[in-house]
């Protein structure tokens, strides 16, 4: 389905046809699931003629779903034009990058819906693996590492664990987080976060004892 907002400039899908000689080898079934969850959004680009430069692999996708028309977006390149054009539409992407966390909190946010996560082209694995991955950097980033010289009144403190603790201890840290602000002198996020979970537990443990 073709969104509200871009209905104005649906197009037969019989009137377009592929780039010739595109490079990019798309995933049109992740395409074809996209449409299916959220529709289209954003209109491809073609030339007058028809000849699709930037969405190819969309136009596809719509066919495989039976869609009748798609929204479409006319240039007036010339073949050297268009030919730089799909090159640089594609080549931007390449060049982006992702922030893992940024990426994994995201997917975890939308992962309850199977669908949805399936929807955005990342699977069940993806997200398991992004959850287990643990840098050097995370860890100097979770124990606090200290410069060199005079410490006080800071301690570094190092310990080994199993991956499986690793996850539990990476889900209390998070939680810890998402309750607000620590009233301590310590800069390190992670480390008033461990603070806070052993502050937590001694609180429970001790009230249970009494």
């Amino acid at each position: 389905m073709i969104a509200p907002d871009l209905q104005s400039l649906a197009q037969p899908i019989d009137t377009l046809h592929l780039l010739d000689g595109n490079p990019r080898r798309g995933n049109v079934d992740a395409v074809a699931r996209s449409y299916e969850r959220f529709g289209q959004r954003k209109p491809i680009v073609a030339r007058r003629d028809g000849t699709v430069i930037a969405g190819n692999h969309q136009l596809l996708a719509a066919r495989s779903l039976g869609w009748t028309e798609i929204a479409v977006v006319y240039v007036d390149d010339d073949d050297q034009m268009a030919s730089a054009y799909a090159l640089a539409d594609n080549r931007i992407g390449d060049l982006g990058t992702y922030d893992e966390t940024d990426l994994r909190l995201m997917l975890e946010e939308v992962a309850g819906d199977l669908d949805l996560l399936l929807a955005t082209g990342y699977d069940e694995e993806t997200l398991r693996i992004l959850q287990r991955q643990v840098t050097d950097d995370d860890w100097e980033s979770a124990l606090g590492a200290l410069p060199s010289g005079d410490k006080e009144p800071f301690q570094q403190m190092t310990f080994t664990v199993h991956d499986e603790q690793a996850d539990t201890i990476r889900e209390a840290l998070e939680i810890a987080h998402r309750l607000g602000d620590y009233d301590s002198p310590n800069t390190n996020r992670n480390g008033n976060a461990i603070a806070r979970v052993c502050e937590t537990f001694i609180t429970m443990i001790g009230s249970h004892e009494r």
